[in-house]
């Protein structure tokens, strides 16, 4: 961004400033969670 504004292209120095901006202010979607049943495995009653 810094290079391109001092080439005084300011365009493209404010198009770089904005998807700077855009990619912090991004947070990332995680899919749901579930929980994952193993076959064999027995569920416990409580906590011991």
């Amino acid at each position: 961004m810094r290079e391109a504004s001092s080439k005084l292209e300011f365009e493209r120095a404010a198009h770089l400033r904005d998807q700077i901006a855009t990619l912090k202010n991004a947070t990332p979607v995680m899919p749901p969670q579930r929980k994952v049943k193993y076959p064999g495995k027995k569920q416990s009653k409580g906590a011991r």
